[in-house]
């Protein structure tokens, strides 16, 4: 499959002055569900992912999707992901926290943060997730970090 095939949108369709999202008509999806509603359409996601997969696996045996959380944080799309074998790329405390609880292990989690504070490092450390490090002294923080809890050093990037 090429890429451009890939980011085609087959899920809309517009029929007899209906808009259809995954073949099902958005008038009874507001019905059913009131408006405004926020529709996530599993089988995309799903058929995405393994699609992309499929694709990296025929050019790079060895790789790792790492879905960037800030894209969509919502709890049902990371359990998606999560079902589906991917990794995550988190920016902030509360995106560690909500892929964890998807179920995620700390290892399939990266947290690359912009200003870390020293609370930031601390959940860190404390739910053993990957970092990803920009500077000297966020090495030289989190190694202090590392110490103050009595725990071995993690892996970071």
């Amino acid at each position: 499959m090429k890429i451009d095939e890939w980011l085609k949108r087959k899920d809309l369709k517009y029929e007899d002055d209906e808009l259809f999202i995954a073949d099902i008509k958005c008038t009874d999806l507001a019905s059913n569900y009131g408006t405004p509603v926020y529709i996530i359409n599993e089988r995309l996601i799903r058929k995405r992912y393994r699609t992309l997969k499929d694709l990296l696996n025929s050019i790079y045996k060895n790789n790792e999707i790492h879905y960037a959380v800030k894209a969509n944080s919502n709890l049902s799309v990371l359990k998606i992901l999560y079902t589906e074998g991917s990794s995550v790329d988190c920016s902030s405390v509360g995106e560690v926290f909500l892929c964890l609880k998807a179920g995620f292990s700390p290892d399939q989690v990266i947290y690359t943060g912009n200003m870390f504070t020293d609370e930031d490092f601390r959940f860190a450390v404390e739910h053993n997730v990957r970092i990803n490090l920009d500077s000297i002294s966020q090495i030289k923080r989190l190694a202090k970090m590392y110490e103050e809890l009595n725990k071995e050093k993690g892996l970071i990037s």
